[in-house]
């Protein structure tokens, strides 16, 4: 009877043994055949696009700017950094793949309008029609005899360039 019992946990341990030994080699197969020729993704958000480019080659990588786009605008990063990449970092990537990025353009301007010699009404138009709102408005006699409601001085200065909505 103790012959049958060690004969079948010897046949148990043989067959554990045998699930191990494959299991093993299934996951060296898997981790020298297909994980050799994959890498990650480094973030490269926020860098200059030759320091990301450099980056990325040390990874394998190649990167690309995205097509159709001149870049965004981001208040947070200067122009010509990367403001968004894809993949995502710490993606698991093919090497020799290519990375997109979309760069910065910086803080969104607008040019102010010169509103000197306009009315009122004609100077709110030109305002609205760029972005900007209107400040406070004092008045004031004119030095030049100007006409009553027509704006003599402005700040921000013609042609400066402003965030929008600068009032």
């Amino acid at each position: 009877m103790p012959s049958k019992l060690f004969r079948g946990l010897g046949c148990l341990a043989y067959a554990l043994l045998v699930f191990v030994v494959f299991g093993l080699a299934a996951y060296t197969s898997f981790s020298v055949f297909v994980r050799s020729g994959t890498t990650t993704v480094p973030s490269v958000l926020g860098l200059p696009q030759a320091d990301a480019a450099n980056l990325l080659a040390d990874q394998g990588l190649a990167l690309r700017t995205a097509e159709g786009t001149a870049g965004r605008y981001d208040d947070k990063i200067p122009a010509g950094r990367v403001a968004r990449q894809t993949p995502d970092a710490k993606s698991f990537v093919k090497r020799g793949s290519s990375v997109v990025v979309l760069l910065s353009l910086g803080p969104r301007r607008v040019t102010v309008p010169d509103l000197k010699a306009k009315t009122l009404p004609g100077a709110q138009a030109a305002i609205s029609g760029t972005g900007l709102s209107l400040g406070r408005i004092l008045g004031a006699l004119a030095p030049n005899r100007e006409a009553p409601g027509t704006v003599i001085e402005q700040s921000p200065d013609p042609n400066a360039a402003v965030p929008p909505a600068t009032g």
